[in-house]
């Protein structure tokens, strides 16, 4: 999709394919709930024209007639709305193409104005504030769809422009009531240009903060990875050192006495107790809830199974958890083995997608 300079001033360029990802999905949800209400509306709308029709005034007024042809025809815009709810699934995950997401909601926004200007078209001869009022509501719409700063100017301007031709063409209006309701026209069109303009930007500013937070949250993750892999590999370097220092041969230059001085600093240097409650300190900074949500659903979880569980959340293979709580590789298969047991889960969910899909993130109830 061809990106507007407009954009490309607001949104920096790694942000803008998921931020007009994101505003076309709300567009989309827009027209969808638009096609509720205004289903709703024109229910009712027909029952008016059915009470026009049996007063005969669709003989006496011809534009009464054409307000119903203009109500019946609604219904046939609801091809897109129907298409959207069809692929709602593809729209929601970022599976649907950007680019025909695009035309679609264009065209959408286009054709609700054209049907609500020929309203007005009708409305007009016989009730000014009526036809005001259906371009109020006409604007306010476009207003809360999120479109790019020329769009917008060419909705409502455009409507505005419109709208204002209409009314002063009608030939039951006097001039002073046709400056008055351009004038008015004018006036909305700016207020609503601005409010929409600010609407927009503070959609962007809210996403830019979102994804600052996620760059945040991705740093610190990758940071708390690295850590996991330094214990693991401390782990591995500090065991082929105490390895060695018992094969030390007693003739060897190295007394018994010195041996247990090495033994005792290799314990120290790999304090487990001490890098643990580190290592979980920053996990808990990093995810606040995860283990008192997942505590609060399987109350019956051990502390090991807790270790467990963090490291598969930060990522870290079997291999580099056996390293990190310096058990053996089938003595940490077999505790995952009971940790599933402990989670009630099914054989064809696997632990790690589902400790990595586990909602933690939320404060617990």
């Amino acid at each position: 999709m061809r990106n507007n300079n407009w954009l490309n001033r607001q949104v920096p360029q790694e942000f803008q394919a998921g931020f007009q990802q994101m505003i076309l999905k709300e567009n989309a949800f827009l027209v969808l709930l638009g096609a509720a209400i205004g289903g709703l509306a024109h229910l009712a709308y027909h029952w008016i024209d059915w009470q026009h029709y049996q007063q005969g005034l669709f003989e006496r007024e011809p534009s009464y007639r054409w307000l119903f042809y203009s109500n019946a025809a609604w219904w046939f815009l609801y091809g897109i709305p129907i298409h959207f709810y069809r692929n709602w699934s593809r729209i929601k995950i970022g599976d649907y193409p950007l680019a025909q997401l695009q035309w679609r909601v264009d065209a959408s926004l286009i054709i609700y104005g054209l049907n609500i200007l020929f309203r007005i078209a009708f409305i007009a001869q016989t009730s000014v504030m009526q036809a005001f009022a259906n371009y109020l509501l006409m604007l306010f719409i476009f207003s809360y769809f999120y479109v790019d700063f020329k769009r917008r100017l060419l909705l409502i301007f455009g409507c505005m422009l419109l709208t204002a031709v209409l009314i002063n063409t009608q030939f039951s209006l006097m001039a002073a009531e046709k400056l008055t309701a351009t004038i008015y026209c004018i006036i909305v069109a700016f207020f609503v240009f601005i409010f929409s303009n600010t609407w927009y930007n503070r959609v962007i500013k809210q996403f830019l903060v979102e994804k600052e937070l996620e760059q945040q949250l991705e740093t610190s993750r990758r940071q708390l990875t690295s850590t996991a892999l330094i214990m693991a590999r401390k782990q591995q370097t500090a065991d082929l050192l105490k390895t060695e220092v018992f094969s030390l041969d007693e003739t060897a230059p190295v007394s018994g006495l010195a041996k247990k001085k090495l033994l005792r600093i290799i314990d120290q240097a790999i304090n487990e107790e001490n890098e643990w409650a580190l290592f979980q300190q920053q996990f808990e900074v990093l995810e606040p809830f995860f283990l008192q949500n997942i505590l609060r659903d399987f109350p019956a979880l051990t502390s090991s199974d807790l270790k467990i569980l963090t490291l598969i959340r930060m990522n870290v293979n079997s291999k580099e958890i056996a390293s990190i709580l310096r058990i053996s590789t089938q003595s940490t298969n077999t505790a995952r083995y009971r940790l599933r047991k402990r989670l009630n889960l099914p054989e064809e969910v696997s632990l790690g997608s589902f400790v990595l899909s586990y909602v933690g993130k939320q404060a617990p109830f």
